[in-house]
């Protein structure tokens, strides 16, 4: 396994969206299994406005993963080089700086990302792929984030308290604003935000870069049947024929 790899465990239909539409889905960090997740001490409502994807670095089989997120150990662990998204480039910088770097590019497209009511904000490399960190400290499970009419997002969705540490976790962020992008970064998007204004969009799928999909690597999971093996490898035949490695099960011997 690629130390530079992370991995995902997942149940084998949302394995199949994967694999078949070559992308990998955020949710809010409002929907996650820890409920204090995304958590801020003056903005109650934030963690529905900040989408995530989550993994873990350690490539150690995990039973407790397989337990909690694979449909009881019968899914998939798939492996992914770091940051896998495709890239596109922007015409305009969306953090409204006046001159954007070509070289800036974002794993969303920019027509993806402005909707009619909602803009999608990419953070840059260093904001998006994070490392989860673990810590007891409230000031940091509960940040606060505002200043005047301003919000700073980096550190939602950053730190989670120790009881999860276990889970080793890599996380990609997004933010989804209840405002087009003309209007983001006003004081009425704030104002919108702290209301909990519902947002039109319910998860953001990104798409793999066809030379990261090709080097997937997929785990069975502990308890998969034949029939459940069959339909993995139909996944593989008709969606992931170019994936470079080959399927493995999992080493665990679990009844």
């Amino acid at each position: 396994m690629g130390k530079d790899f992370l991995y995902h465990y997942t149940n084998l239909f949302a394995f199949a969206s994967i694999i078949k539409n070559r992308s990998i889905r955020f949710s809010p960090l409002s929907k996650m299994d820890d409920i204090n997740d995304g958590q801020s001490k003056d903005f109650e409502t934030i963690s529905q406005y900040v989408f995530a994807s989550s993994w873990t670095y350690s490539n150690e089989e995990s039973i407790p993963f397989w337990a909690m997120y694979t449909n009881d150990m019968h899914g998939v662990r798939i492996g992914l080089p770091k940051n896998p998204f495709k890239k596109y480039t922007w015409k305009e910088d969306p953090y409204h700086n006046s001159n954007i770097d070509k070289e800036n590019t974002f794993p969303i497209s920019e027509k993806k990302a402005k909707g009619e009511n909602y803009f999608i904000s990419p953070f840059y490399e260093e904001f998006f792929s994070v490392k989860v960190n673990y810590s007891d400290d409230e000031d940091k499970l509960n940040p606060c984030i505002k200043e005047k009419d301003q919000v700073y997002l980096q550190n939602i969705g950053t730190y989670k308290n120790k009881a999860w540490e276990f889970q080793a976790e890599w996380r990609y962020k997004l933010v989804c604003f209840p405002e087009p992008y003309e209007k983001v970064g006003n004081a009425n998007t704030c104002f919108l935000m702290e209301q909990g204004v519902l947002l039109p969009v319910t998860s953001i799928d990104l798409k793999i870069d066809d030379a990261y999909f090709e080097q997937m690597e997929i785990l069975t999971g502990p308890k998969m049947t034949g029939e459940e093996r069959h339909f993995l490898d139909f996944l593989i035949d008709e969606y992931g024929a170019s994936i470079k490695n080959p399927v493995h099960s999992s080493q665990l011997k679990i009844r």
